[in-house]
C-alpha cells in the first residue's frame, strides 16, 4: 500500500514564511525551516541576515564544527555558504514550488583564512534569465567576508532551473 505523502521538495519555504509581518521573526522561522529541510547545513549554524530577490546575506558564527586543522573555516564550509546564499537568492526570485533548482557547477577562490563571524552575500544577476522550454541556467557569484570585511573567498556557481513537470523522477 502506498501512502500519499506531502512532497516537501515542492513546498516553497520563502512563500511559506512571507506572511510573517515581523522581519526578524520571519528570518528566524526561515532559518529553522531550512535547517530541517537541508540537514547537511544543520551543524554550521547558518542564519539569514537579509533575504530578498535582489540579494541574500547568510552569516555563520564561529563554531568548532566548521573549523579546519589550522583553526579557520573549512574550505567546504565556505563553499557551502556561497552555494546556500546564491541558491536562496534564485529561489527568492523564481520560487521552488514550481521549479527544481540544482547546482551544476561550483568554483571557489580562497583569498585568506576565514575566522570569526563570516558573511556570504549573493546578489541577483543584472537580468534574470527567462526559462525556455521550462529550463534556464543561472550564473551567480557570492562574496564571503569576515567580520573586518576582509575578503575570504569568492564562490561562483551555475544553477539549473527546471519546471517540476519536466523533471524525471523514479
Amino acid at each position: 500500500m502506498k501512502f500519499a505523502l506531502l512532497d516537501l521538495k515542492k513546498i516553497d519555504p520563502i512563500k511559506l514564511t512571507a506572511r510573517i509581518p515581523n522581519e526578524t521573526l520571519r528570518k528566524r522561522v526561515l532559518d529553522v525551516v531550512m535547517t530541517v529541510s537541508v540537514p547537511f547545513n544543520r551543524w554550521l549554524g547558518f542564519r539569514f541576515e537579509r533575504i530578498g530577490e535582489d540579494r541574500v546575506v547568510v552569516i555563520s558564527p564561529p563554531r568548532r564544527l566548521r573549523e579546519n586543522h589550522v583553526g579557520g573555516a573549512h574550505a567546504c564550509c565556505l563553499a557551502l555558504m556561497g552555494e546556500y546564499a546564491a541558491g536562496m537568492c534564485i529561489a527568492s526570485h523564481y520560487g521552488i514550488d514550481g521549479h527544481r533548482l540544482i547546482i551544476g557547477k561550483l568554483d571557489i577562490d580562497y583569498h585568506k583564512q576565514g575566522r570569526g563571524w563570516l558573511r556570504a552575500e549573493a546578489s541577483a544577476p543584472t537580468a534574470w534569465p527567462e526559462p525556455r522550454d521550462g529550463e534556464a541556467w543561472i550564473d551567480m557569484e557570492t562574496r564571503i567576508t569576515d567580520s573586518k570585511d576582509g575578503h575570504v573567498a569568492t564562490c561562483k556557481t551555475k544553477w539549473q532551473l527546471k519546471d517540476w513537470s519536466r523533471v524525471r523522477e523514479k
